[in-house]
């Protein structure tokens, strides 16, 4: 609720805004206001609403006494070298965290530039979103996947707004489903072959275990521009939408 400021009140107001942006961005006063103004207010914005929930200097000091911490996974894209990068726990810092969600057009790039993660970073949604095939390496046995973008539509896209959606959800489900064939590959590599009558990967060391993937699907069918509305109305919306269906995840 941080940014519920109702700006964006409803998903028509929001696809308006996205009409006119794109149509404002054509003027290269427009262009010079977004980059050295809009862009760098944002980009500090985010930075501040980051700080105030994640306390990171005493995390940092935290992992780097303890002897076992939690993992941790966030996804970037290396804008110049085309690469995925995966910041994992021994990664962890403010850098890392902007980088994970940098939208160019929003809040800008996150450059880091010294480190070996030195390099110039935009969302991880370009490439991995979220990065999911590397749980395996921590061992886990289940993989809780909340869908935020439906699979399934029931109407054909009938305007630009909405195959734009359309293509962003395709797109980001495409990433996610990716990473879950990877899962369920192991998963089969595990299973007892039945004329070898052992696993078909060799895994004495016991690196590899069967996850259970657990999907709980968003079943709603909300109209172009959703992601941008800021309503704390429909905010409030789609956490009860996640209360009431929570028990399908759990049943699993």
């Amino acid at each position: 609720m941080h940014f519920a400021w109702g700006l964006v009140p409803n998903a028509k107001v929001a696809q308006v805004s996205q009409l006119v942006g794109a149509i404002a961005q054509m003027n290269p006063v427009q262009q010079y206001v977004s980059e050295n103004m809009v862009v760098p207010l944002l980009r500090h914005m985010m930075k501040d609403w980051i700080l105030t929930y994640i306390p990171v200097d005493e995390l940092i000091e935290v992992r780097d006494k303890a002897k076992h911490v939690p993992g941790l996974i966030l996804g970037s894209a290396e804008v110049l070298e085309g690469e995925i990068k995966v910041f994992t726990e021994k990664d962890f810092c403010l850098d890392a965290i902007m980088a994970s969600g940098s939208l160019d057009e929003v809040n800008g790039i996150t450059v880091i530039k010294e480190g070996p993660n030195k390099g110039i970073y935009c969302d991880g949604a370009w490439g991995t979103n979220p990065p999911i095939a590397p749980m395996m390496e921590y061992g886990v046995d289940q993989v809780w996947f909340v869908e935020v973008f439906p699979q399934k539509r029931e109407q054909i896209p009938a305007n630009p707004g909405e195959r734009k959606d359309r293509k962003d959800e395709l797109w980001q489900n495409s990433l996610v489903q990716h990473e879950l064939e990877d899962i369920e590959r192991v998963n089969n590599w595990l299973k007892v072959d039945p004329n070898l009558k052992k696993p078909r990967i060799n895994n004495d060391d016991g690196r590899y275990r069967h996850i259970v993937v657990k999907k709980m699907p968003m079943t709603l069918d909300l109209p172009a521009g959703s992601a941008l509305v800021n309503a704390r109305g429909f905010l409030q919306k789609m956490m009860d939408y996640g209360y009431e269906h929570a028990p399908i995840l759990m049943a699993q």
